[in-house]
Formats: C-alpha cells, sequence, structure tokens
C-alpha cells in the first residue's frame, strides 16, 4: 500500500501534466486532480467515484498504481481532450479524460430502450431508474457515472502493462473490475447496472460477431458499443457472484506475462484451469455461438 508520504509525492510529481492553465486542481484526493472551473461540483462527486474505485483495485490487486484525472466541461474538453465526443473517456499523456456530463451515447441508448424493450420490461426498468423525459426511456445518467469504476480499470490495466489479446477481453475484465467495486463500494449503482444489464438482454441484437465484437471495443462510444459492454457486464455478473475478487487479480497477473490467448476456446480453457472456471461466464456472453464451458 502507499504511504501518505509516498501519494503526496506521487500527487506533486503529476501536477505538471494534469493540471493544465484555466482548470481548478481539487487537493484533497491522493492523486492529482484537475476539473473545470464550471464543473467543480461534478468533477468532485466524480473524482470521489475514481478514488473508491482505484483505492479498492490497489486492494483487491495488491499492486501500487498511480492514477491522474481531469473531469472537463464542453469548452475544455476541446482544448484538453483527444477526442472530438464530448464524454467519451480517455487516456491522455497518462491522464484519465472524462466529461463532467455523460456521452451521448448515453442518451441515444436510452431512447433505444424505449423504442425496443417489451413494455413490461420498460415498465420495470422506468420503476428503477425513473424516466428521462425527453426519451420516454430510463434516465441512465446515474449508471454512465457509476462506470467510472470501469475506466479507472482500464488505466489500471495500462499502468499495470498489461496485454490482453483483444480489444473485447480488456473491456471484458474491466466491466468486470467494475461489478467487483460496485458490489463492494456502491450497491445502489450495483443494482442499475445489473437492471439495465438485464434489459438489455432482452433485446434481439448481436453486438459479438467475432470481428465486430473487437471494432466495437475500440471505436467511439455508440449504442452498439454500450449493449456490447452491457452483455459482457451481465457476464461478469455471473463470475462475481461465483469467485468475487480474487480471479481478477489472477487475470491481471496473466495479463502483465502476456499469457492470454487470441482464441475464445483456449481463452476459455486457461481461465478455467488457472483462474477460475465462473469466469467462463464473460467469454459465454461474449461469444454465444458456441458454448464457451463446454470448451474448458
Amino acid at each position: 500500500m502507499h504511504s501518505e508520504a509516498s501519494i503526496a509525492r506521487r500527487a506533486r510529481s503529476g501536477a505538471a501534466k494534469v493540471l493544465p492553465p484555466g482548470l481548478t486542481p481539487l487537493p484533497w484526493f491522493p492523486f492529482p486532480v484537475a476539473t473545470s472551473a464550471s464543473t467543480t461540483r461534478a468533477g468532485a462527486r466524480i473524482a470521489h467515484r475514481a478514488e473508491l474505485a482505484w483505492t479498492f483495485l490497489r486492494g483487491a490487486l495488491r499492486r501500487e498504481t498511480d492514477l491522474a484525472l481531469l473531469v472537463l466541461d464542453r469548452d475544455d474538453w476541446t482544448r484538453h481532450a483527444q477526442t472530438t465526443d464530448y464524454g467519451v473517456p480517455h487516456i491522455a499523456q497518462g491522464v484519465l479524460v472524462l466529461g463532467a456530463e455523460p456521452p451521448r451515447a448515453w442518451h441515444a441508448l436510452s431512447s433505444h430502450l424505449a423504442g425496443k424493450l417489451a413494455p413490461d420490461t420498460l415498465r420495470d426498468i422506468l420503476a428503477v431508474h425513473g424516466p428521462d423525459g425527453s426519451t420516454r426511456g430510463p434516465a441512465l445518467a446515474a449508471v454512465a457515472e457509476a462506470l467510472i469504476a470501469r475506466e479507472v480499470a482500464h488505466f489500471v490495466f495500462v499502468e499495470q502493462g498489461c496485454t490482453f489479446p483483444r480489444p473485447w477481453i480488456a473491456e471484458a475484465f474491466a466491466c468486470y473490475a467494475a461489478v467487483a467495486v460496485l458490489g463492494e463500494t456502491d450497491p445502489r449503482g450495483l443494482r442499475l447496472l445489473g437492471s439495465l444489464a438485464d434489459a438489455a438482454a432482452t433485446l434481439d441484437h448481436d453486438p459479438c460477431g467475432r470481428d465486430a465484437r473487437d471494432a466495437k471495443c475500440a471505436s467511439a462510444c455508440s449504442v452498439a458499443t454500450l449493449l456490447a459492454n452491457l452483455q459482457l457486464t451481465r457476464g461478469a455478473y455471473f463470475a462475481y457472484a461465483q469467485a468475487h475478487v480474487e480471479p481478477l487479480r489472477r487475470v491481471l497477473q496473466l495479463a502483465r506475462h502476456a499469457a492470454l490467448p487470441h482464441n475464445d476456446r483456449d481463452l476459455c480453457v486457461v481461465l478455467a484451469r488457472r483462474v477460475h472456471p465462473s469466469l467462463c461466464a464473460i467469454v459465454h456472453a461474449a461469444c454465444p455461438i458456441h458454448d464457451a464451458r463446454a470448451a474448458a
């Protein structure tokens, strides 16, 4: 674990790259944070979520890891972000960059669910999430913010030098990490995420074609990307319910040594034999064309 002195040194050493001119530092966090002046309240709330995820993952993985964070409004996004789509999380020069508001794809997903879900399913999910007044679908801002844990996991993967043979595999285990973080720190957020994943699973869509799956995981945020991630998240739920956090640490040990296979069947064998059989649920969720459990 980091000592208070080492955290303070890291924060000071990272301040130059984290705090571009015109942004407001939030110095009370154990890692460098800066936010737009117009969004300090949202920035502090988002940074607190990131801190919960970062602290949990450091402890669960038993590995020291850094974090640096920017939370930007729309004007500052155009100045400091490295993607044109506002709010799409990404890592830029060793810093996790987030929007103070969710990406527009979440609003589009709400509209998509309003039009595609069965009436009973839509009614149930509206009861859990509340309505988005402009889409007639569920309000998804709270889920989007809860999934900051997933973005922190991606940052940790990069910082730890993890190698995943295909983008969807990294995304799957970021989803697993998010489920674990929410399960330990935010039961309400976990409930919101779980209800959304279950509702999305009732749709007649196939986000998991072998090529399309990786393309969506590597693309900018879109409804297709969100649906694919929700399918992976549902698989992560099954795995976490049986095995909790220890398998995630073992997976990242393999990823740090570039020991995860590219092929789905070989991946499932490695997970079953060297990590935990329940993690095959993630592979099964990602590729329902064959029974991944049978491969193990």
